[in-house]
């Protein structure tokens, strides 16, 4: 991942039923509860998450401090941001930028690993700076393995190397 972004496995001692794109309410200090999207299912006991470290606010902090096998006090799921598998369409298009792309991945590898659609998933991965790409390794295999997946990433602010899209996600769109 890049250097802003932190991935973390979540087990739990039951198994954790979520809808892809739902979040967690972690409690990250004694006052304050910061929500992180699911990123994706891992197993019925284990999930995973993206935290933007960046900020150095409690949620980063408390997530930086972490070592493996340390408890997670979280409640959830909760949101109403999930995929809609029961409406009929016949392609998917997903934009999402930084640590929000979370959720839009739990989404997408739903789709094409439980429920093996067909139909074009298209996405449109936005970020600032090119230091700052991750998981691009990740849809690349997901290409490989799906031809119905395809993603594009776009960059706003790029250095002169940078040969791929630029600019907004919503200006390639």
């Amino acid at each position: 991942l890049a250097e802003y972004f932190n991935y973390y496995e979540v087990e739990t001692p039951e198994p954790f039923e979520f809808e892809p794109g739902q979040y967690i309410s972690v409690k990250v200090a004694p006052k304050p509860a910061k929500n992180y999207s699911i990123a994706t299912k891992l197993s019925p006991n284990k999930f995973a998450l993206l935290v933007d470290i960046r900020p150095g606010g409690p949620g980063s902090k408390f997530f930086e401090h972490l070592k493996s096998g340390d408890k997670i006090p979280f409640l959830g799921p909760f949101g109403v941001f999930t995929l809609k598998l029961d409406e009929k369409v016949d392609k998917m298009l997903f934009l999402g930028t930084g640590s929000g792309m979370s959720a839009i991945r739990c989404m997408i590898d739903t789709a094409l690993k439980e429920h093996k659609l067909k139909i074009p998933i298209k996405l449109y991965f936005g970020l600032t700076y090119v230091k700052e790409i991750f998981w691009d390794d990740y849809f690349d295999e997901l290409k490989k393995e799906y031809p119905n997946f395809d993603y594009e990433i776009s960059i706003f602010k790029p250095e002169e190397s940078w040969s791929g899209h630029q600019g907004f996600i919503t200006e390639e769109v």
